[in-house]
């Protein structure tokens, strides 16, 4: 199983970025995120048994966290061909490294980069963008976002499309 832990979003927000998705997609190609998938990644996990599933719930239940405000989209940015949005949020940070203390305290080996949040928006872009990347600003407006849920995910491709697949929920803030 593919695995990773992320915060969702409201579909208010997910409407929102699929408007910048339309709109850069009238000039360029590439491998767009889908509604359903867009979500913030807390953890990366990669392949994992099935027989690990319950101290991830296990770990996920062990953070303790309040819903965290978050500002998507101040700039766009991108991973080599990888493009994202901008996450502001000190208080992710503080979810994230309490997820990632909570996974190496259960033994599991949670990626040892430096936690970067963004939302991805498109992969494999191509063509050109509708606006400059240092003039985003003035095509999109950033998102205010109370993310009060985290997520466990399963990856996988169904019918050639990648699909994520929730397999846990945990509220943010214990209700």
């Amino acid at each position: 199983m593919r695995l990773f832990i992320a915060v969702s979003l409201s579909d208010r927000t997910r409407e929102q970025i699929l408007s910048l998705s339309d709109s850069m997609r009238a000039s360029c190609g590439g491998n767009f995120t889908s509604r359903e998938n867009l979500h913030i990644t807390l953890e990366f996990l990669g392949e994992l048994p099935p027989d690990r599933l319950s101290a991830l719930r296990d770990a996920m239940a062990a953070v303790s966290c309040p819903p965290v405000a978050l500002t998507l989209g101040e700039r766009i940015g991108h991973f080599g061909d990888l493009w994202w949005l901008s996450i502001q949020s000190p208080a992710l940070g503080k979810l994230q490294a309490a997820l990632h203390r909570e996974l190496k305290s259960r033994s599991f080996s949670p990626e040892s980069r430096p936690f970067c949040p963004h939302l991805t928006l498109v992969r494999h872009l191509t063509g050109t963008l509708p606006f400059a990347p240092e003039n985003f600003s003035e095509h999109f407006s950033p998102i205010t976002e109370t993310a009060r849920e985290m997520v466990l995910y399963e990856s996988s491709r169904q019918n050639g499309r990648l699909t994520y697949t929730p397999l846990e929920v945990r509220r943010l803030g214990g209700a």
